[in-house]
C-alpha cells in the first residue's frame, strides 16, 4: 500500500492533477499557509477599500462519506492509471467498530490509512475544480484572483457579493447531492466586512455603473451628474470650516449650469436655436391712432 501511495502521489504532483488551493496532506504545505493567505486577502481588501465575504465550511464525517464508486469515477476522470489495483484491495476491506457489544461496518476511507488522505484529496479535488470553473473570484483589485482555499476536509470560500456566495454554495450543494458529502452546519461560519469610507464606496460604485452603462448602452447619460457629485465631495472633503455649505452649493450650481448646456444623450454642448419667428409689425403710435379716429368721425 505504501508503494501505491508513493507512486500515486508522485503522479498527482508531477502532472499537476491536484489544485493549488488544496493545502492538506501535501508536502511543503500546511495550515499556516492557509492562514497567511486569508490574512493577506483581508489586508488587501482593507487597502483597496473593498468588500470581502468569507464562508468557512466543514464536511461532516468526510472520510467515511466518500463512496467507492464515486471515488473511482473521479480518478478515472482525472486520468489516473491502474485504478484496478486500488479497487481490488478496497472492495475486500472491512472495519470493525466496537460500540458496546460491537458491530461490523463496510469501510469507505478510513482515517489513519496510508493511502486514504491522498485519495480524499483527489476526491475533493473535483469540487475545487468546479469552484474554479465558475469564474467567480474575491474581486479585490491588484490581487491574484481566486475564490477558495482548502485544508483536507475544511474549506473556505472568498467572494465580494452575496450573489456570488450563493452561486458557489449552489455548486457545493450539487456536489453534496452527487457525492454523499454533507456540510456540518454547526461547524460552518460566514463572516463579511466592508472596508473604506462611504464616500469612497459611493464614488467607486458610481464609476463602475457608469462604465457598465457606457459599455452596454453607449454614451453615458449621467456623466454630468456624476461629475457634479464628485465636485461636491471634493469640496466638502477639502474644507471643514463653516463655509462648507456655501462652497458645496456653489459647486453644485456651477455643475448644474454646465449640465443645462449639454445634451443628455451625447453630452455635447447645445447650440442656441435660430430665431425663426417672423417680425411683428410695429404698433401705431398714440398720435396716429387719434388722427385715425378723427377721420372716421
Amino acid at each position: 500500500m505504501s508503494l501505491i501511495t508513493s507512486r500515486l502521489r508522485q503522479l498527482s504532483e508531477n502532472y499537476v492533477v491536484m489544485e493549488g488551493s488544496q493545502y492538506g496532506f501535501r508536502a511543503h504545505r500546511g495550515v499556516q499557509m492557509v492562514v497567511q493567505r486569508a490574512h493577506w486577502v483581508q489586508h488587501q481588501a482593507m487597502k483597496e477599500s473593498g468588500a470581502l465575504i468569507q464562508i468557512d465550511l466543514d464536511f461532516k464525517n468526510a472520510f467515511n462519506s466518500a463512496g467507492h464508486s464515486r471515488l473511482w469515477a473521479i480518478l478515472r476522470g482525472l486520468g489516473v492509471p491502474d485504478i484496478d489495483f486500488l479497487e481490488d484491495p478496497y472492495s475486500k476491506s472491512w472495519m470493525k467498530i466496537q460500540v458496546g457489544t460491537g458491530c461490523l461496518a463496510l469501510i469507505q476511507l478510513v482515517q489513519g490509512s496510508v493511502l486514504s488522505p491522498l485519495l480524499f484529496d483527489l476526491f475533493l479535488n473535483a469540487l475545487l475544480r468546479l469552484l474554479d470553473a465558475t469564474g467567480i473570484t474575491h474581486g479585490i483589485k491588484r490581487t491574484p484572483q481566486w475564490n477558495h482555499a482548502a485544508f483536507a476536509d475544511d474549506m473556505s470560500i472568498y467572494v465580494c457579493t452575496v450573489r456570488d456566495a450563493n452561486k458557489l454554495l449552489d455548486v457545493i450543494h450539487e456536489f453534496e447531492f452527487w457525492s454523499g458529502f454533507r456540510i456540518s452546519i454547526p461547524k460552518s461560519l460566514a463572516t463579511g466586512a466592508m472596508y473604506g469610507t462611504g464616500t469612497a464606496r459611493r464614488q467607486e460604485r458610481a464609476k463602475t455603473d457608469a462604465a457598465k452603462r457606457k459599455r452596454d448602452t453607449g454614451p453615458d447619460i449621467l456623466n454630468p451628474q456624476i461629475q457634479a457629485l464628485g465636485a461636491m465631495d471634493e469640496v466638502l472633503h477639502a474644507d471643514s470650516t463653516a463655509q462648507l455649505n456655501i462652497k458645496g452649493q456653489e459647486a453644485w450650481r456651477i455643475n448644474l449650469a454646465a449640465m443645462s448646456r449639454q445634451c443628455p444623450i451625447c453630452n455635447k454642448r447645445k447650440l442656441p436655436l435660430p430665431n425663426t419667428t417672423p417680425p411683428q409689425p410695429a404698433l401705431p403710435g398714440m398720435q396716429t391712432y387719434v388722427e385715425t379716429l378723427r377721420n372716421q368721425i
